[in-house]
């Protein structure tokens, strides 16, 4: 049983997730978008960084991947 403190939140689909087919494979993703594009979680993003499946691009502060490294990961079957 659920609380209503405890709901369920579902992902925000930003702009980059509705328009990643038309992106350019130079184009930035942030994580949580790429986590939403492959339908995986952050913690296993994080693990195809450290396993060179996907290059993290830093920004600042943040963390960042190129679109064509997603489409690369999604068509090898890392999207599952």
């Amino acid at each position: 049983m659920m609380l209503a403190s405890q709901s369920a939140t579902l992902p925000t689909v930003t702009k980059a997730v509705k328009t990643f087919d038309s992106l350019p494979g130079s184009a930035l993703l942030s994580v949580t978008d790429v986590c939403t594009v492959l339908q995986r979680s952050r913690s296993s993003i994080y693990r195809d960084f450290e396993a060179g499946r996907l290059t993290p691009v830093k920004v600042g502060c943040s963390t960042r991947v190129r679109v064509e490294d997603v489409r690369r990961l999604a068509q090898a079957g890392g999207a599952v």
